[in-house]
């Protein structure tokens, strides 16, 4: 299941309020893994606490090269009650007012692929990765926001990953929104602004780091600098909502501006930054 350090990674795909998981849920997103995790609630579900283990071999990956695991833990509180496990409030739009304040973390020694030390055994580089959220809803009014954390300790690693003269990193990203939800004709408006820096898993079947986020302009670097994302990322959005039968059907229409931010590598040519827009239909249907 979902390595959910994060409130936007345990929502089901309708619950979301725009066509796309915003870009730093998914640049610092590790996907599915294999795991144990234990749900705590207390005071009414007013705070919660999860723990899990994973097996930690990599993004969607269910072997792993190495013996360490992923290690994750999310703590929250509403302290006013329970808030929808949704993004906005476009099912009832008149809530009376929920806020949740929460907080994710995770410790990964990341494999690298490569052994090293030459003891017969594959070198890690060892990721911290947190998570601060907020949403907030009140009669058909909704915030929802996370701010990413990543510290990366490559070690030893650092001759064999890019960029090859930085050993400790410091990442960072987030994405905010807001939405209404206009209750007679059943419509809910939002927008959101997303950033992220680029940052990169495992994956040990492709024998490569891969990155979460897949850019939709197709922009893709020389892959001989073994990077294949941009520097960072800038996303701003609208979406407009229709909920129609009963609300089990759902059309959206979303608008998305990208910068891709260029980055230079030493001793190679640095790659312009670039942006373009993106215009998204989508119906989904849930019974």
């Amino acid at each position: 299941f979902l390595v959910a350090y994060s409130s936007q990674q345990v929502m089901d795909p309708y619950d979301i309020l725009f066509t796309n998981t915003s870009v730093g849920a998914l640049m610092f997103g590790l996907g599915r893994d294999v795991g144990v995790k234990l749900h705590f609630y207390q005071w009414g579900e007013r705070v919660f606490q999860e723990l899990a283990i994973f097996n930690g071999g990599g993004m969607n990956n269910l072997e792993n090269d190495n013996v360490d695991f992923l290690y994750q833990l999310r703590v929250g509180i509403a302290p006013l009650g329970a808030v929808p496990s949704e993004e906005g409030d476009f099912r009832q739009g008149k809530r009376p007012l929920r806020f949740q304040i929460a907080g994710g973390y995770f410790f990964l020694p990341m494999p690298t692929g490569q052994d090293l030390d030459g003891e017969d055994g594959v070198d890690n580089s060892f990721v911290h990765q947190a998570a601060a959220e907020l949403i907030l809803v009140a009669k058909g009014f909704a915030i929802n926001g996370e701010f990413f954390y990543r510290y990366e300790d490559r070690g030893e690693a650092v001759t064999q990953l890019v960029p090859s003269q930085k050993r400790k990193l410091h990442r960072y990203g987030g994405w905010a929104q807001a939405s209404y939800f206009i209750r007679p004709i059943n419509l809910a408006i939002g927008a959101r602004y997303s950033y992220a820096d680029r940052v990169a898993f495992w994956r040990r079947g492709e024998g490569r780091l891969v990155h979460g986020w897949t850019s939709p302009l197709k922009l893709r670097s020389d892959t001989s600098l073994d990077v294949e994302a941009p520097e960072a990322v800038h996303e701003v959005g609208a979406t407009v909502v229709f909920l129609a039968f009963s609300r089990h059907l759902k059309l959206m229409l979303n608008y998305s501006w990208f910068y891709e931010q260029g980055y230079q590598v030493t001793g190679r040519a640095t790659r312009p930054s670039r942006q373009g827009h993106l215009v998204t239909l989508m119906a989904q249907a849930r019974f």
